[in-house]
């Protein structure tokens, strides 16, 4: 080998050992939809007609099956905290309490029913199952016997 060729051959081994060097950047890794597990739901300005409500401290346990339906409960200790026209009310979410719903595993979206509690939560599930998230539609009885409905943001979190 000669000089010219042994320089031009070292000259290229910085290059070499860059290309070699740096990874190429890997694709994002999608979870399979699944929420089984116990989750931390919240809920605030969910209103309407003059009532306001939150969700606070609510854990409810899901299992989801292969079809993408699920059943779970709530584990206690949520409050629901209303204000309606200047009076406020506070409701513990009795443990036990049924969780119902489906999962559409391709769309990733949620349909989550509490039929006790008068609650349904629409949203989607992230990529990585650990959040989820989107509107609640509350049905809440006031004084005479009166149902209102009233609509908000809600999210809930993985409890690891």
């Amino acid at each position: 080998m000669t000089a010219a060729r042994l320089l031009l051959v070292l000259g290229m081994l910085p290059l070499a050992a860059f290309a070699y060097g740096c990874e190429r950047p890997t694709s994002v890794h999608v979870v399979p939809t699944d929420v089984t597990g116990t989750w931390a739901i919240t809920a605030s300005d969910v209103e309407g007609e003059g009532l306001t409500c939150s969700v606070a401290g609510l854990r409810v346990k899901l299992n989801q099956n292969a079809d993408g339906t699920f059943t779970g409960q709530a584990l206690g200790g949520a409050v629901v905290t209303c204000l309606y026209f200047g009076t406020q009310t506070a409701q513990a979410i009795d443990s036990g309490v049924t969780v119902t719903g489906s999962v559409d595993v391709t769309a990733r979206t949620i349909a989550l029913d509490v039929p006790s509690e008068g609650a349904t939560l629409n949203g989607s599930v992230a990529l990585t199952n650990e959040t989820m998230g989107g509107t609640t539609s509350l049905v809440i009885q006031v004084g005479g016997g009166q149902d209102l409905t009233i609509t908000g943001p809600w999210s809930g979190a993985q409890i690891f």
